[in-house]
């Protein structure tokens, strides 16, 4: 059995990992939003309004689970929402693999969008309880794993249209990490 000190560490790496798939989930789509029009958007791809309801999708999302989750998260605990959050984002991105139309990747931008709002409100309590001695320095290594997984995206996509690599592959290689984030969350005590 581990000690609480060593459970609250793999709770904050946990919760680190998880900053990083809240990043995948807000920052992967929009660098395949040109490829996503050439192959979804027929002869003529979809309008420039079309490509921002995409991104607006993960914003709205991302705003109703942040509201849907503070009051539960009160009445249940963070737990189940940091579990919940990193399974929408995989399905998100499983979503986004298999969408062949518009309104497929419409959903998957929502969902994803949803999964990193319900994280972007559990991360921050639980880290700050676990290192409540050190807050403000734990939560600045907690977001800055948010920029560390943008610039990551970002960089691993770009490398991915690069080596023509294309968005279906690499949106299911990223259903892995928030997948085994959350199951991660399922095994250990949060505060």
């Amino acid at each position: 059995m581990t000690s609480p000190r060593a459970g609250g560490a793999l709770c904050v790496a946990l919760c680190y990992a998880a900053m990083i798939c809240l990043a995948i989930a807000v920052n992967l789509v929009p660098v395949f939003l040109t490829t996503l029009s050439k192959e979804l958007g027929g002869a003529v791809g979809f309008t420039n309004e079309q490509l921002g309801r995409i991104v607006a999708a993960t914003f709205v999302g991302l705003v109703g689970g942040i509201l849907l989750t503070g009051p539960l998260a009160d009445r249940w605990g963070a737990k189940p929402f940091a579990v919940l959050g990193n399974l929408l984002v995989g399905a998100g991105l499983g979503i986004l693999c298999a969408a062949r139309s518009y309104p497929a990747v419409l959903a998957a931008a929502a969902l994803m969008g949803a999964g990193a709002g319900v994280l972007d409100l559990v991360l921050s309590p639980i880290v700050a309880a676990l290192q409540s001695d050190r807050r403000t320095s734990a939560m600045n290594w907690l977001h800055a794993f948010y920029s560390i997984g943008a610039v990551a995206t970002v960089l691993v996509a770009s490398l991915a249209l690069e080596l023509r690599v294309g968005w279906r592959t690499l949106s299911l290689v990223l259903v892995a990490p928030p997948c085994l984030v959350g199951l991660g969350f399922v095994g250990i005590r949060v505060p």
